[in-house]
């Protein structure tokens, strides 16, 4: 189930703006631009932090109420490819925000750092709902989440090659399976071979914004 194309436009959202957004053979949903083209030392361009909220409408024209109660996902960071590029986002309307439009707190989990964090990337002292995760999700891994959240039965990519994901739990079993008979003075080799496997995770992020998506983080997860 993929996001569908509605609009290309080289015009960058500003805070405030209402978009619509539409999955295959659903209704109109919207969101809305809480932060507009700020930057973080983790990506390389402006990005925007948005809200997807859950309420359909048949008609692009009528906006429902959009409240923090009625979010779909958690707020998320993304890219102005999903105007400019996707056309996945189509701006419709401008409101200002109100107080009572935003959270009061944004939380992401990062995998780099191993803590959460702000929309800056600024370390949080605690979790705080709803938290999302500190990466750019692509067109696909978002249109994955979305229709998971409305409670779609959705595969992504490559998932269903069952035999090769399990040929690859036993391996990593194998792997876990010899670490926990190290001796304890061999524990800090472990853990720092596990730091440059996390460190290569991290620079394969880079290439490959995929690893992010959902699908790839509960697989990652799971093993």
């Amino acid at each position: 189930m993929d996001l569908v194309f509605l609009k290309r436009t080289r015009k960058l959202p500003r805070e405030g703006d209402i978009f619509a957004w539409r999955l295959e053979g659903q209704p109109y949903r919207f969101g809305r631009v809480i932060r507009a083209g700020f930057e973080t030392e983790a990506w390389d361009e402006p990005v925007f932090l948005v809200y997807c909220y859950r309420t359909p409408s048949e008609d692009v024209a009528t906006v429902p109420q959009l409240s923090l109660s009625d979010l779909l996902v958690p707020p998320f960071i993304i890219d102005r490819g999903a105007w400019t590029h996707d056309g996945v986002f189509m701006t419709i309307a401008h409101r200002p925000l109100q107080r009572g439009d935003v959270l009061e707190q944004h939380c992401f989990w990062c995998p780099v750092v191993a803590s959460y964090v702000d929309e800056q990337g600024r370390r949080l002292r605690r979790k705080t709902e709803p938290c999302g995760f500190f990466a750019i999700p692509t067109t696909s891994g978002l249109a994955y989440d979305l229709a998971k959240a409305l409670g779609f039965d959705v595969k992504f990519g490559d998932e269903g090659r069952e035999e090769e994901i399990r040929a690859f739990k036993e391996k990593l079993g194998k792997v876990a399976g010899q670490a926990a008979k190290l001796a304890d003075p061999q524990i800090p080799a472990f853990k720092q071979a596990l730091r440059e496997l996390l460190d290569e995770i991290e620079r394969i992020g880079r290439r490959h914004d995929e690893l992010y998506d959902t699908i790839v983080r509960e697989q990652m997860a799971e093993a």
